[in-house]
């Protein structure tokens, strides 16, 4: 999806020990700041937006970032992804992957099996590409 995706951003410090890549999803942590998530299906609370001053656009350890929050945002994916799709966080870099859309999922009575949902896929999209992404952060449904 081309154009200005729009959404509330926050300003928070990057407090990972690394550089961060943009479009990828952050977790909040104690304090304000903002870290990789701790692995698959692990919490987020928006994705990093670039950062304009350099080419890279990656935000550097220590540096404040702007997050967004809510709205639309481009995320880079793990794996095949089709519009309407569910999305969670697929490894602590922050990439996304697909769980399938909602109608696959198995929400009947059974099993405790939850997940953390981080979007929606807006658009089809290839392994390592990325795609536009309806910010849905940390909603908790049973698969």
């Amino acid at each position: 999806m081309e154009g200005t995706l729009l959404g509330r951003v926050i300003p928070l410090k990057n407090d990972s020990g690394e550089d961060r890549t943009p479009d990828r999803f952050v977790m909040l942590k104690d304090g304000g700041t903002f870290d990789k998530p701790s692995g698959e299906g692990g919490d987020a609370i928006g994705i990093l937006q670039k950062d304009l001053r350099y080419e890279d656009g990656k935000v550097g350890d220590g540096n404040m970032g702007d997050v967004q929050i809510d709205g639309i945002a481009d995320v880079e994916i793990s794996g095949a992804v089709t519009a309407k799709d569910y999305l969670i966080v697929a490894a602590n870099t922050g990439v996304a992957k697909s769980i399938g859309a909602l109608a696959s999922l198995s929400l009947g009575a059974g099993g405790d099996s939850f997940v953390k949902v981080v979007g929606i896929a807006l658009e089809d999209g290839d392994d390592g590409g990325k795609v536009a992404c309806l910010l849905i952060p940390n909603l908790i449904v049973k698969a």
